[in-house]
């Protein structure tokens, strides 16, 4: 039976098998996956930390059902997972503190049971930094290395539906080859942003939609897309977006790379669960995910098709063009890659040097077409 709490907390697991479907949390699915050697481990994001800042001293376990974090509370119980705060590096630079203090005042009155990481981090707030963590430019180096791809994917579609009086394939179309002449990178889940994004369909036909498809469409464009803004807006909206992405691949990539965690003088493989009372990011979480393959490195994504969306030419046609272009590069990076663990096996040294020196370019051209998108937009916003 759903919830009638509005912005109850939900779970999803980023990265799943091809014959794996969404699951929920239940006691019976986190018993199994410690017998398998692994425990699970729930990541909080920033909505799920705001969540927990009405919280005082006085709180009670009904106080933690009105706010949405009841199912959670519930979990802790079972002493069968675990949990972090990775939402606090979403959090504002002044708003670090807070964060960090209402999740401590959470654990210590509802999860008496728990034990601090001895692998633990913790973000501190930067007390010289002018700028805002939200602005790209007030980010670290490392920072901005790690969101920019996802921060320039969303001003290039903002810059191409504001700028750009093109057909919806051809905004798409632009999309790419921008992405690949300005950062030479694409990613999947982007992609699909960009193809909701600039998918034109009109008003009766939205309304003959499936339920379904309908709230996909309206997820999508309320959370990835903006129509109006001015002065810093779109930047604003667009870094936020750009941690909304990253937010539902970094736990797959930190799986992936077999992260694991010490308990009680045990050590356990790491199942990484997304945590959020952000609705709409949840809905989207359980349909757009990676797919491991079993004893395979092969790794793919899931995204939402049905029998509705592939009566659009429009959606035959920029699939079509996204899968082709994607074939093409795989070919290349593929080359790239074989080259790298060459070089790696050959020289360790040489390679580390190589691979800062493109780390290196990479921010450079971020940067660049960060700037330049910005500035398009809106005038110099940073």
């Amino acid at each position: 039976m759903e919830s009638t709490v509005p912005n109850e907390i939900r779970f999803s697991k980023p990265a799943r098998y091809f014959d794996e479907d969404h699951q929920n949390l239940t006691l019976e699915y986190l018993l199994k996956t410690l017998k398998k050697g692994m425990v699970v481990q729930l990541n909080l994001d920033l909505n799920a930390l705001i969540q927990m800042e009405q919280l005082t001293r006085d709180s009670t376990v009904e106080d933690l059902s009105k706010l949405g974090l009841g199912p959670l509370y519930d979990l802790l119980q079972t002493g069968l997972v675990v949990m972090t705060a990775a939402g606090v590096n979403e959090a504002k630079e002044t708003h670090i503190s807070k964060k960090h203090a209402a999740y401590e005042l959470f654990c210590e009155l509802f999860w008496k049971s728990h034990k601090t990481d001895k692998k633990a981090t913790y973000r501190t707030p930067q007390s010289d930094s002018p700028l805002d963590q939200r602005n790209f430019w007030g980010l670290t180096d490392a920072e901005r290395y790690f969101y920019g791809h996802f921060y320039v994917a969303m001003l290039l579609i903002q810059d191409i539906k504001k700028n750009h009086a093109l057909t919806p394939i051809k905004q798409f179309e632009s999309y790419l080859s921008g992405m690949i002449s300005m950062v030479d990178r694409l990613h999947a889940f982007e992609i699909e942003i960009a193809k909701f994004a600039f998918w034109s369909p009109t008003s009766r036909e939205i309304e003959s939609f499936s339920p379904k498809l309908k709230q996909i469409y309206k997820d999508m464009k309320n959370n990835f897309y903006r129509k109006k803004g001015g002065k810093k807006s779109f930047a604003a909206h667009c870094m936020n977006a750009a941690m909304d992405i990253s937010w539902l691949g970094s736990a797959a990539m930190s799986e992936e790379m077999g992260a694991d965690i010490e308990i009680d003088g045990v050590t356990f493989k790491v199942e990484q669960w997304l945590a959020t009372t952000d609705q709409k990011l949840h809905r989207l979480s359980k349909e757009y995910h990676h797919i491991r393959e079993k004893d395979s490195n092969t790794k793919h994504f899931a995204n939402y098709r049905d029998d509705e969306m592939d009566s659009y030419a429009y959606w035959r046609e920029v699939d079509e063009l996204s899968s082709r272009i994607s074939r093409q590069r795989s070919i290349r990076i593929a080359k790239e890659i074989e080259s790298e663990q060459k070089l790696y096996n050959e020289d360790p040294n040489e390679y580390r040097l190589y691979w800062r020196n493109k780390e290196n370019l990479s921010l450079k051209k971020v940067e660049a077409a960060a700037r330049n998108l910005e500035i398009s937009l809106d005038g110099k916003l940073s």
